[in-house]
């Protein structure tokens, strides 16, 4: 069953809701995938090119219509509807009559069949679904397969025994992660505002990237390389709000996009007295769009950043070994990486003006929507270790320490006042007042100062406030 206790041997929608039968089947995506690759020739160029076949099945229950967890009318119970209107829409009334439509994406029409604002039908018309006696069967359906052809096409041209010039074009899909399934128990146990685990509707995100740069040989022992690169990614599964249905809720759902473009700069130094360094740059640009080209990526949309936007990253990777005749020293490795990158970035809001430990603090938005960044993040790791001869067998003996500066990278503030501890309503005079009462302190400082003040509404929703701490590990490898 799906918490692993149980066989489930059947799984039946109608039983669950009437308890006569509460199997509820565990999730077994089915995937599959072949891959052919050729690399060959032709003139001064060479050419990589694949192709990948990739299926994914979740086979799952899961919602027919995602803003609809009940039985409601839809345009195929009427007598007649407009042009345009499919029979799977969803029809919303007032008072008795018909004032518009929905289809299962969430986009909505008027009574003559023209797409319009959900606005304009939830709102100024006062339209609501309209709920029907019958089977809860009908509200589910089974996942739907995703099969996709990823072609991949790349070709680098020596211009010059030294010079380069490299391109690529690929498509990839990423399946999504099984811990983000919700059964459809979960849907059927929905109360108005309520959230569930995930989805069971998940879909493989859908990457399309290409890419031109040149290669440079500058030294026998120095490369260097830069890449103008655009990406573009669909069905990110993220948590959003099913409004304008029955009932409202919140649930994850593959419906994300994320426009990306930049260019990456890259130094490698070739093992030089025992000594290799690689060192790379990254500068992109990223916002959530629903529509727009590969090409025109490069161009930029102008739209406000993605939350998942790094619009600065730099990495650089020390390699030393020493050398032989050094006594114990000899054969000593050291590594040692260093990355450093932007905050992402966040929309901030007003000033505190009220408390609930249910809604957020500061509902106003001040400035524009990701207008607001996270402090930088750097991280220095080291490791160092020594291999020793034990027979025919070897011994290698390392330390490795993460974070080995100890550095306090902020990954969550306060939407209002942009600091990792503190919120600001405490000082402001609604907060002084409020939390004279002793009962509304302790609420308050439980909301927060624990654990479950992350990922709230108030903070940027990173899964902690800080980064890791200085971590060291020493240990031994055995190899024959």
């Amino acid at each position: 069953s799906f918490d692993g206790l149980d066989e489930a041997d059947t799984e039946d929608v109608d039983a669950y809701a009437e308890r006569t039968d509460t199997d509820v089947a565990p999730f077994r995506p089915l995937t599959a995938a072949a891959f052919l690759r050729g690399v060959f020739r032709v003139g001064p160029a060479e050419i990589d090119a694949g192709l990948r076949l990739d299926h994914y099945d979740a086979r799952a229950t899961t919602l027919f219509d995602p803003y609809a967890t009940v039985p409601v009318l839809r345009a195929g119970d009427l007598p007649s509807a407009p042009s345009g209107i499919g029979d799977d829409f969803a029809v919303y009334r007032s008072d008795g009559q018909t004032v518009g439509y929905r289809d299962r994406d969430g986009r909505f029409y008027d009574a003559a069949g023209t797409a319009t604002g959900a606005d304009v039908i939830l709102s100024d018309r006062r339209g609501a679904v309209v709920e029907t006696d019958g089977p809860i069967s009908e509200v589910f359906e089974q996942t739907h397969a995703v099969t996709r052809l990823q072609p991949r096409l790349g070709v680098r041209v020596e211009v010059t025994p030294a010079v380069a010039v490299t391109g690529y074009a690929v498509r990839l899909s990423r399946r999504p992660d099984p811990a983000l399934f919700a059964p459809f128990s979960e849907f059927l146990e929905i109360f108005g505002g309520s959230t569930p685990r995930g989805s069971a509707s998940l879909r493989p995100e859908d990457v399309l990237a290409a890419g031109v740069g040149v290669e440079v040989q500058a030294t026998p022992v120095l490369a260097l390389a830069a890449t103008a690169f655009g990406r573009q990614t669909r069905d990110i599964t993220a948590l959003r709000s099913f409004t304008g249905g029955f009932p409202q809720y919140a649930g994850a759902d593959s419906y994300g996009s994320r426009d990306e473009a930049g260019i990456d700069l890259t130094a490698h130094l070739a093992r030089t007295r025992g000594v290799a360094v690689a060192a790379g740059y990254t500068f992109s640009v990223a916002s959530d769009a629903a529509e727009s080209s590969v090409a025109g990526l490069l161009v930029g949309s102008g739209t406000a950043p993605s939350l998942g936007e790094t619009r600065h990253a730099i990495d650089l990777a020390l390699d030393a070994r020493v050398p032989a005749g050094l006594g114990l020293l000899s054969g000593t490795g050291l590594g040692v990486v260093v990355a450093a990158q932007s905050g992402l970035p966040y929309t901030a809001v007003g000033t505190n003006t009220g408390f609930s430990v249910f809604d957020p603090f500061t509902p106003n938005i001040a400035g524009t929507v990701n207008s607001s960044r996270l402090p930088w993040t750097a991280q220095v790791d080291v490791r160092v270790e020594r291999r020793f001869a034990a027979g025919p067998a070897s011994v290698t003996v390392f330390a490795w320490a993460e974070n080995v500066l100890g550095t306090r990278n902020v990954l969550a503030v306060y939407r209002a006042t942009g600091q990792p501890d503190s919120d600001g309503f405490p000082a402001s005079a609604s907060g002084g007042a409020a939390l004279a009462t002793p009962g509304d302190r302790l609420l308050y400082e439980a909301y927060t100062g624990g654990p479950v003040n992350v990922g709230g509404r108030q903070s940027t929703g990173a899964p902690f406030v800080y980064g890791q701490p200085r971590q060291i590990r020493i240990g031994l490898v055995l190899g024959a």
